[in-house]
């Protein structure tokens, strides 16, 4: 079971989602908290995997006791910790393109809040298969242009929620309006 709380809105939603079903063994549950803007246009929520709604009291629990409390877990080798590597540059900290794994006793993940934004953390296969929620091309509210790219099946760019997929053999970049 990995237990993730997440962060960001679409962009990152996508990489952290890309990043939890490439580490995740086949069937194993997925635990998440806080994939509201994730689960409002893709449809992953058929695939069985809880996803608790983004609430303040909910968030602040989290925050406040549920982290802290799996972190120590972590730390006494109880359940099992995935954390992303970073470094610090002349003070400003920033995130590398690995991350460190450490066992536990029970068979439970917690992967540690962060955005896993490089190619490296993920598997195209563990994510070629997410479907845009019909809603969204019903009421016109993702623009589809046609964008030819070579080895890049999927890659983020922070301004307008713009993504890149590979659906059906065929490329698109895609702005998402909220």
């Amino acid at each position: 079971m990995l237990i993730f709380f997440a962060d960001g809105r679409l962009g990152n939603q996508i990489f952290q989602y890309a990043f939890l079903k490439t580490i995740a063994k086949k069937n194993e549950t997925l635990i998440i908290y806080n994939f509201d803007s994730i689960i409002d246009v893709f449809d992953i929520l058929r695939r069985k995997k809880p996803i608790i709604k983004r609430r303040r009291y909910l968030g602040i629990t989290f925050k406040l006791i549920v982290r802290p409390f799996l972190i120590l877990l972590s730390k006494i080798r109880l359940i099992s910790l995935i954390q992303q590597d970073d470094d610090n540059l002349d003070g400003y900290k920033y995130n590398l393109d690995t991350y460190t794994k450490k066992g536990g006793l029970l068979p439970f993940t917690f992967v540690d809040t962060s955005f896993f934004q490089s190619e490296k953390f993920f598997d195209y296969n563990a994510i070629n298969n997410i479907i845009i929620k019909s809603k969204h091309l019903k009421k016109q509210t993702i623009y589809w242009l046609t964008f030819q790219v070579t080895n890049t099946r999927f890659s983020f760019m922070s301004e307008g929620e713009i993504i890149l997929l590979k659906l059906n053999g065929a490329e698109f970049i895609q702005k998402v309006i909220l």
